[in-house]
């Protein structure tokens, strides 16, 4: 950390996407994660801001350091959102946007064999969750 830097409070994180005909465009800030479904493989879009050394893109359970985060600070810290621009989805692909509620749960490996396996949003949002032992992460569906 440098001199001017503080460490963050409580601050939120912040995962989004928009589909176009032509392009996909999706940004976070913090640790909330996009990933690509295709193929049968899943691929995080997103970067992590945690502090280096710290990120381990497999494992559950993470570090909730963060270092870039909105809010959080006394002191006003400029923002830099990561953003990618992709080509569209493809017919049979899924964009799954989460926060660390999940990705703190189970880890990619589960993530992405759960949605081999289960092929309707209701299996993916009611039926899973219940499955697991534990708490539920904090799951929103249309």
């Amino acid at each position: 950390m440098h001199e001017h830097e503080e460490a963050l409070g409580m601050g939120t994180t912040l995962i989004g996407a928009v589909l176009s005909a032509d392009r996909l465009i999706t940004f976070n800030v913090g640790d909330s994660r996009c990933y690509l479904f295709s193929a049968g493989q899943l691929i995080q879009l997103s970067y992590d801001d945690v502090p280096v050394g710290q990120s381990n893109q497999l494992a559950a359970h993470r570090s909730h350091a963060l270092s870039q985060a909105l809010g959080g600070s006394s002191l006003p810290i400029a923002v830099e959102p990561h953003i990618s621009i992709d080509p569209p989805l493809g017919s049979g692909e899924t964009l799954l946007l989460c926060s660390d509620g999940l990705t703190d749960m189970v880890t990619s490996e589960v993530i992405g064999s759960t949605l081999r396996t289960l092929r309707t949003l209701f299996d993916l949002c009611v039926r899973w969750p219940l499955s697991r032992s534990g708490p539920a992460p904090e799951t929103t569906c249309p």
